[in-house]
């Protein structure tokens, strides 16, 4: 994948998870759920040597605010998670019932 050498700035807007820890963090190609029954093929190479590029960094703009994950995509999903529960609460609390 060209854009994990690439060693300039990336504005990078999407809502997939592996995309953004795959190009941002250095993540392995393959998904996580992918079978793993194909031990003997070899990775696609784009795999960086571990160590040899620093990771980039992940940020999450909200309500007009750019903030620094220092948690990366891990954090992003722990925030994004917690505020659907409080907004899952407050929605149930407001239900007639």
């Amino acid at each position: 994948m060209a854009l994990r050498g690439f060693e300039g700035a990336i504005v990078l807007v999407t809502h997939d998870r592996w995309f953004c820890r795959v190009v941002i963090e250095g993540a392995p190609l393959r998904e996580p759920a992918e079978d793993d029954s194909d031990e003997g093929e070899e990775d696609s190479g784009d795999d960086d040597e571990a160590g040899t590029k620093p990771r980039g960094q992940v940020y999450r703009v909200n309500k007009g605010r750019v903030v620094e994950l220092s948690g990366g995509m891990d954090e992003y999903v722990q925030r994004v998670e917690k505020e659907l529960v409080r907004k899952a609460t407050t929605n149930a609390a407001l239900m007639p019932g």
